[in-house]
């Protein structure tokens, strides 16, 4: 059946003709094609040893000394009920929120970490739909390059494919937007 589909007929508005080499775009059978051959790529990062360091990330946790630095003292929140005595909630509450502000502006400036990491933080998440993927890294930027360099070499070597340079692309998401299905993550 599959034959079938490759060897029909193209219909255009001024002519038609039988594909000899591959499949029309738009095609019904394109994606299905792509899935298939590109079921390797999603058992080669699912299951290859190369990403295995992560794999067994730990999760950070927080930072006892950053959570009291932040937490409102006492005199701070007897300032606040007075406040809002006087002058109502709203008052109260852009109050904590400067405060806030301040206490954080102070954190960075003295360097407290919001979060500890104990262990290997690093992990991946893979996502693909038919042709196109993408692959977030929690890590460091050698992290993305070997990984970046690993599936190259596994799509040149294995599949025959070849990364699109245009396309490709390695970026901090706070800072920059990655293109993923014509969305800007």
């Amino acid at each position: 059946m599959l034959y079938k589909v490759l060897k029909s007929k193209i219909i255009s508005i001024t002519s038609s003709f039988i594909n000899k080499i591959g499949t029309p775009q738009g095609s019904v059978v394109s994606p299905i094609l792509s899935n298939i051959y590109l079921h390797e790529l999603d058992c080669f990062i699912n299951e290859s040893t190369v990403f295995n360091k992560f794999r067994n990330g730990k999760p950070a946790r927080s930072n006892h000394k950053f959570v009291s630095f932040i937490k409102p003292s006492k005199d701070e929140l007897e300032e606040s009920e007075r406040i809002k005595k006087m002058m109502g909630k709203k008052k109260r509450w852009k109050f904590l929120h400067k405060l806030r502000v301040s206490k954080l502006k102070l954190a960075e400036k003295e360097r407290i970490p919001r979060l500890i990491y104990k262990g290997v933080n690093r992990k991946i998440a893979y996502v693909r739909y038919v042709n196109d993927f993408i692959i977030f890294v929690w890590g460091t930027k050698n992290d993305c390059l070997d990984i970046k360099k690993s599936v190259s070499n596994f799509l040149k070597s294995d599949l025959d494919l070849n990364l699109s340079e245009k396309k490709t692309k390695i970026t901090h998401l706070k800072k920059d937007k990655a293109s993923f299905l014509s969305f800007d993550i």
